[in-house]
């Protein structure tokens, strides 16, 4: 790691925080498809079979959490929230 490396890395971790804060912050059943969907893998329609719920009703959680998200970190410097690349 260089010296020039050490800013970039702070501040993907400071927006992995943020993130993973605003992700605890939803309703349950919003928060749990997030992180079913983008920590785990699984697809939508896995989630909905796995909890006995529409494909619709998956997708409908999905939306309402990422407009949440996004309006959590709307006031976030966009390069603050971006990761940092190799």
């Amino acid at each position: 790691m260089t010296p020039g490396q050490q800013p970039q890395i702070s501040a993907g971790r400071d927006a992995a925080r943020r993130v993973t804060q605003a992700v605890a912050g939803l309703p349950h059943g919003q928060a749990a498809v997030v992180r079913l969907s983008y920590l785990h893998g699984l697809s939508h329609l896995q989630i909905a079979a796995s909890a006995g719920v529409s494909l619709a009703e998956v997708r409908a959680l999905a939306a309402e959490a990422l407009h949440t998200i996004g309006l959590l970190l709307r006031d976030q410097d966009p390069r603050e929230l971006s990761l940092p690349t190799a």
